[in-house]
């Protein structure tokens, strides 16, 4: 206990915040509930988005991260208290095994730094990321406690929440409320003008609502498929400032071949470097270039990206060829009224799964959650959405619970996953119904992603005029 003792100056919680739903999110703010109602001046980090902490850490690109980890451990805290969670290894979204190890490695750096630096540092025991991550939280954890006794604790998940706020303080304390606990931390975060909304907050606005009525049952079935997409990055999380939206040829080159490719690609093959290019006078590297510009495209551009109908044709087919007709008829297209997924979709889960996971197409919410990803990756492409099929586009073009006025389902998850800005807490009360969520939503189909303007409860705005 002399650990925890004359601790008095300032306090540093890194940690995921709520209205996350880890459990690591709840315990932290509790502890940091605690130690601002006791009068420690209490500062919070995190670096998962969104961020509900007073300093979000980026850990890309380099010359952003230095500067900011050397002030970090350069401040005067007298106990550091973090939560390996917050370290967001979850959230790295490089393409590149060697960029990826980079990233992992910041992370890991900045762990070893708050424990070896820090005058005292209190580490929780990680869970709830890859078992290779945990293993190197943990080697840093327990070398930080052998080579500074006196300076670092480890606790368990047992011991983490009041009942450190207890050691730290001495003293009993009762369990607090939760919207008092929120309040808190808002405070610290100064997020008490602009919050994000979050699954938490759509399950405490579910769990207001009556029972058996339309709209709750259709909201519990979005929230099941927040729940299977919520560690996903959506990519309109963070809209460039850079983006344009300005109109983009997409005419056939060459209509005599084979595998069409149009004028804009040729060109975004050409700016590409030399090792990187496609051949374009090969059948087999023109299919190569069909599937990298639709796949992987859209991630490496900041604009919307043409698509001519001839493209996209030749895509899906080359989709449908190369997957497998029996591995196709076994995902068990439904004969009920749930939502039908076109055979365009269950090739493209054949071809890439590693980029849409495992899915588990037997339930209808597996299905949904699975429509959902696709329509996503296709969201920056300049076309119209036929080819998600009448059953896909009829059910997330709908108003939730079928109530006019209120958000599409399409627009509903959109804003949960991409943690959408909200100006008053007022809004979450509701947000199915929120008008400032609806604006946001049509100002995504009208920068950078073209294809989500199809989905929108707002109406449609007049056509800007381009200059190309």
């Amino acid at each position: 206990m002399a650990f925890y003792t004359h601790i008095s100056g300032k306090t540093l919680i890194i940690a995921p915040f709520p209205p996350r739903q880890y459990a690591a999110a709840q315990q932290a703010a509790e502890l940091v509930h605690a130690l601002d109602s006791a009068g420690l001046e209490v500062k919070t980090l995190s670096s998962v988005i969104p961020t509900y902490s007073e300093q979000f850490l980026h850990y890309c690109p380099k010359k952003r991260f230095e500067p900011h980890v050397k002030q970090i451990i350069g401040e005067n805290h007298l106990l550091c208290v973090i939560f390996p969670q917050a370290l967001g290894f979850e959230n790295i979204q490089q393409d590149r095994w060697k960029h990826r190890r980079i990233e992992e490695f910041r992370r890991l750096k900045f762990l070893a730094l708050i424990a070896f630096r820090k005058p005292k540092t209190v580490i929780v025991y990680p869970t709830g990321f890859s078992p290779l991550a945990r293993m190197a939280c943990f080697a840093i954890a327990i070398a930080a406690r052998v080579l500074r006794p006196n300076s670092v604790r480890l606790v368990n998940k047992k011991h983490r929440g009041v009942r450190l706020a207890e050691k730290i303080l001495g003293c009993k304390i009762a369990p607090p409320n939760s919207a008092l606990i929120e309040k808190t931390v808002f405070r610290l975060a100064n997020k008490t003008e602009s919050i994000r909304l979050t699954p938490a907050w759509l399950r405490n606005a579910i769990s207001s609502l009556p029972a058996d009525t339309d709209l709750k049952s259709d909201l519990q079935v979005l929230q099941s498929v927040v729940m299977r997409l919520a560690k996903k990055s959506m990519p309109f999380q963070d809209v460039s400032s850079n983006f344009s939206d300005g109109d983009i040829t997409d005419d056939i080159s060459d209509l005599a071949q084979q595998i069409p490719i149009s004028r804009f690609m040729e060109h975004l093959n050409f700016k590409s470097r030399k090792n990187r290019r496609f051949n374009l006078a090969t059948t087999d590297e023109r299919i190569g270039y069909l599937h990298w510009y639709m796949i992987q495209g859209p991630a490496k551009n900041q604009h919307p990206l043409p698509l001519n109908a001839s493209v996209f044709k030749a895509f899906r087919n080359d989709c449908k060829n190369r997957a497998d007709l029996e591995k196709v008829a076994a995902l068990r297209q439904p004969d009920t009224k749930d939502v039908i997924l076109p055979a365009y979709f269950l090739s493209l889960l054949h071809c890439y799964p590693q980029k849409y996971g495992n899915q588990n197409l037997d339930q209808n919410i597996g299905r949904i959650a699975f429509a959902f990803q696709v329509i996503v990756a296709h969201a920056r492409f300049n076309t119209n959405i036929d080819f998600i099929g009448d059953s896909l586009a009829s059910y997330f073009s709908a108003p939730v619970g079928g109530i006019k006025g209120n958000l599409t389902r399409f627009e509903l998850l959109a804003c949960i996953l991409a943690h959408a800005p909200t100006k008053t807490r007022k809004c979450l009360e509701a947000p199915w119904q929120s008008a400032g969520l609806s604006a946001w939503f049509s100002r995504l189909g009208q920068h950078g992603y073209p294809l989500l303007a199809a989905f929108s409860s707002a109406p449609p705005l007049p056509p800007r005029l381009r200059f190309l």
